[in-house]
This record gives C-alpha cells, structure tokens and sequence, in this order.
C-alpha cells in the first residue's frame, strides 16, 4: 500500500482509500526504482491485448485486417515500452556513475590546462608530441582492428549484425564492429601520414603561430575562463527555445463543432447533461462521428502555432549566433591589441575585459548584422530538411534531388558565412570599422594571400585538433578501464552497470567540450595573429619608418629581416623593459 507521511494504518482500508483526500492510494501500479523515482515496470503487451473476432477496415487507402492492425499497434507499443526500459537502465547507470563522470571531467580539465601551459614553453615538442601521439593512437587502431576481423572469420555468431546489447563482449565478438573501426582508423591514418610528408614547412609557420598564441594568452590568463561565459549563454538560449518549443505543443489543437442542439438542450436552452456525455467527453477520442453529434472541426490553433515555431527557430539561430558571434569579437579584440603593442609588457591583465566593454559599447549592431545573416541561411536550410523528411514516404526521387541539392548549398553557403564573419571581426577588433567594411577588407586581405591561408590556416587547426584529441583519447581510455570493471580496486567503488560504454561516452563527450572550450581559445588567437599578421606584411616593410610588429621568431620561420637601424631600437626597447 501507498501512502502519505504519518498516516494512521490502525484504519480499516476502506476508510485509508475512500474519497478524493483519501491518506493512501487506491490502487497504484507495479513499478521499479530509477534515481529515486518511481517508474512503471515494462509489461508485454502481447499477452495483455486480443483481438476476438476479426473486422476489415481502410487504411491509406488499403484493405487491412483488424488482426493485421492489432499486430502493427502492439509492435509500435512494444517499441515505445522498450525504448522506456532502456532509458530507465541508462538513468540508473547515470546515478550510479555521475561522481565517477565528474571526477573525470574534472581530470580532464587539469590535462588540457597541463597541455596548455607546456605550450606555452614547449609548443614544437608538445605539438608534434601530438601529432606522433595521434598517429600511434591510429596505427595500434588500424593492425588491432584489422587483425580482430581476420581472427574472428568462421566464428559462430560473428557474422551477425549489430544491435544493442548490455555487454561489451556482443560488440567485440562481431566482425562487423572492426570492418567499421579498420576502415575509419585506415581512413584517418592516411590523411595523418599524408599531411604529415607534405607540409612539414607548413607545420614550423603552424607551430611559431601557436607558440605566439601562448605568449598572448600568458599575458591575459582570463582568457581561458572567458568561453565559459559564453557557453552559459548558449545553455541559457536553448534552454529557453526548448520550453517555448514544449510550450507552443502544449496547445490545444482542435475544438467541437457540427451539433445538434435540439437533441441536447431543455426547453430552457440549457445543455442537458446528454450533450457533455456525447460531445465534450468523446472530443478526441476514436468513436465516429455524424452530422448529429460532436465532430472534429478544423483546427483553429494550427497556423498560428506552426508560425510561433517557426518564429521560436528563427530566434534560436539569431541568438545563439549572436553569443558566439560576441565570444569571438571579444577574444579578437583582446589579441589583436596584444599584437599591436610593441611593448608587450604594457599589455594589462584586464585585457579581455577590456575587450568586453569596448564589444558591449561600440559593435552590438556588427554582431547584430553579422549573426542574422548566418541564421537566415541556417533557417532557410532547416526548412529544406524539414520538407525533405515530409517527403521520404513519396516516390518523386526528382524533388528530392532538388532538395538535396539545395540543403547542400546551403550548407556550403552557411559555413563560408561563418569564416568571413569571423574574420570580419577580426578585423573590427583591429579597425573598429562597421561589418560590411570589414568584411570587404579582410576577404580581400584572405583572397590576396589564398595559398598561405589555406594551408597555414587549416593545418594550425589540424594540429589543434590533434592537442585536443590526445586530451579526450587520454580522458576516453582511462573512463573505460575504470568503468568497464577492469579494476578490482575501483569495482567496490562502482556497481556493475548495464552499459558500461554509457558512462564512458557521457565522459567523451564532457572532456570535447572541456578541450574544446579551452583550445578554441587559442584557435581564435592563432586566427587573430595570422590576419594581424597578413596586415603587417603588407603595411610594413621592416625599415625604421615601418617596422614589423610581428616577433623575431616570425620573421626568421617566414624569412623577414628588418633594417639593422630597426633591430637595434628594438632591442633596446627590449633590455629597457627588462630593467623595469
């Protein structure tokens, strides 16, 4: 029995039952305990439903059998009743493991804060530490994966396919789990290899670009902890999306109509109590309905809830675009400063907030402009998806194709969007110039120099990439071994779980978005530099008159000199500030 709190049990059981304030419950219905909460106990639907007799009746067009209809509901519910044990398994597993998960977060954090700091000092050694840690990483992948499908050729049940199970050992002991790792890891390892024999040179300008990074974000720390205001944010807006969202389903979506008053009203004009029973009570229900009773009328809701939706979208990719938009003027303002300064010891550690204040104050309208140009595109492109899954159960393979096609441009479209905007604020960070000036000045700046950007660019982002993979790799490898019961010593501390590999995806996941929070930081300030470096190039020539502003170690990898005149004003400048 269910009961309250404090509730006297000395009475009888009519007496605890009776009446709507009743201290117990009626009846209540066996379920199973999942993080503290009462779920309903999964049931199987095919012993509790049959079907006597057998009736014909249409659907879409088609005769079908009540039996036919009967079976195709009960598969439905059986999925739905089984999609809802298993997130009850995975909710227990996430209460069992949450403090594990959290401590490994945090571990994560602390390795990518390690990373950071030996860059600071170390960045040829710590990226290609990173780029030959990758590689073995993807060779002892590659010889095991393969070497696993080999050895489990002619093994009973290793040809069946995949499914979802509880235990590790269904994966590892089917074939097909390391054809998908073999041709994934062949397929990244020969990129690596390929990157790596072509664009050595590229990697030296890459790395003397990231150390430079180092040594801006060293003279403003906050800019580490700066993407997690951001991100709040971000949480906030999609948080805020999604109870709109729920809120505008919540609606209702029809209302009564089609009756026949003179059946159901008294000589009064009062509605009898027939007329509820016949028309509010079966609204929504399955009974047919005639000209003489309640039917379903049109649905008056509908437009205006599809156009709040819609709206509620649109709002979503505005905002959200916006808040990264302000993320990425804000650190680029922060960096170009430092990169403008001759006497870097004159850069202040309140930079970046600096660098907020002058975004909030002048470039709201930039991020504004910038942002809405990107959602339009984004919102354009969900429409397109949108149409194109209403159409999957028709047969016209041209209007898909045309679909496709077109979410593929907008796609292309939108990605290109993303990288001139963000060098567009770039630039304002540099010029505190309007969007579309900006914008002009730094694609034409890029579209000069195509050849360095391309290549420079995007393989100081691949080894960025490779950083933030050994961080997660290292994260990813260690959660399995603690939550796949590897240890006897960590066992006492973690009960045996329904899936273990849940955990240590949810860890994955978290450590990427911790690594990324942290290098997308320097990613920016790499991106910063070069376009401030670009621009040095070509308003300065290295003489007295103009000096570079950019490092030494810059113009050594790149092969600039400065007039000797130069050299030596700025080396005085130098041992002045060190004397200070």
């Amino acid at each position: 029995m269910v009961c309250i709190y404090e509730t006297n049990m000395s009475k009888t059981l009519k007496e605890l039952t009776a009446g709507p304030n009743a201290p117990c419950a009626y009846y209540y219905i066996a379920s199973v305990n999942v993080a503290g909460r009462c779920f309903p106990s999964p049931i199987d639907v095919k012993d509790e439903f049959s079907l006597k007799g057998d009736i014909t009746v249409k659907e879409n067009g088609k005769s079908i059998s009540g039996s036919e209809l009967l079976e195709k509901a009960v598969r439905k519910m059986e999925r739905i009743l089984n999609a809802r044990k298993y997130l009850e398994r995975l909710l227990q597993d996430l209460t069992n493991t949450w403090r594990a998960i959290l401590v490994g977060l945090v571990c994560s954090m602390m390795l990518a804060l390690a990373w950071i700091v030996l860059i600071r000092y170390m960045a040829g050694l710590m990226v290609w530490t990173g780029i030959l840690g990758v590689l073995a990483i993807l060779i002892a992948s590659t010889v095991f994966s393969w070497y696993k499908y080999v050895s489990l050729a002619g093994v009973a049940g290793a040809d069946e396919g995949l499914g979802l199970s509880r235990k590790i050992s269904y994966y590892t002991g089917r074939r097909k789990t390391w054809l998908i790792l073999g041709i994934l890891s062949t397929t990244c390892l020969s990129i690596l290899v390929l990157v790596i024999l072509c664009l050595r040179e590229r990697v030296r300008i890459a790395t003397a670009l990231i150390k430079e990074a180092a040594k801006a974000i060293a003279h403003m720390p906050t800019a580490l902890l700066f993407p997690v205001f951001p991100y709040i944010l971000e949480l906030m807006v999609l948080l805020f999306s999604a109870m709109v969202a729920l809120l505008l389903m919540s609606l209702a979506p029809s209302s009564a109509g089609g009756i026949d008053i003179t059946m159901y009203t008294n000589k009064s004009g009062d509605k009898s109590i027939p007329y509820f029973d016949k028309c509010v009570q079966s609204l929504g229900g399955y009974s047919k309905f005639n000209n003489k009773t309640c039917s379903i009328s049109e649905d008056a809701t509908g437009s205006h809830v599809n156009y709040s939706h819609m709206y509620n979208l649109f709002g979503f990719f505005w905002l959200s675009g916006f808040i990264v938009a302000f993320g990425e003027m804000t650190l680029a303002t922060a960096i170009a400063s430092y990169y403008w300064t001759r006497d870097k010891n004159e850069i202040p550690t309140i930079t970046v907030g600096t660098a907020m204040w002058t975004t909030v104050r002048y470039h709201m309208g930039t991020l504004a402009f910038g942002s809405l140009i990107i959602s339009i595109v984004a919102f354009i492109r969900a429409i397109i998806m949108f149409i194109e899954s209403r159409l999957k159960k028709y047969e016209n393979e041209v209007t898909k194709m045309v679909l496709r096609i077109f979410g593929c441009f907008c796609w292309c479209l939108e990605n290109f969007l993303k990288f001139v905007n963000r060098n567009a604020y770039i630039m304002t960070g540099i010029y505190g110039e309007n969007f579309c000036t900006s914008a002009r000045r730094a694609f034409l700046l890029l579209m000069r120099n195509i050849v360095r950007v391309v290549v420079v660019d995007k393989v100081t982002d691949f080894l960025l990439l490779a950083s933030k993979l050994v961080v997660v790799g290292v994260t990813t490898v260690a959660g399995y071994y603690v939550f796949s019961g590897s240890s006897e010593v960590l066992n006492q501390y973690i009960p045996e779980l329904n899936y273990p590999l849940f955990p240590v995806f949810l860890l994955a996941l978290g450590s990427y978005v911790i690594a990324t929070c942290f290098f997308d930081v320097y990613s920016m300030a790499v991106d910063t530099l070069f376009l401030c470096f670009l621009e040095d190039c070509e308003r300065h020539d290295g003489s007295r008159e103009r000096p570079y502003f950019m490092s030494k170690e810059l113009m050594l990898i790149l092969k600039k000199k400065e007039s000797p005149s130069t050299s030596e004003t700025r080396q005085t400048q130098s041992t002045e500030a060190k004397s200070d």
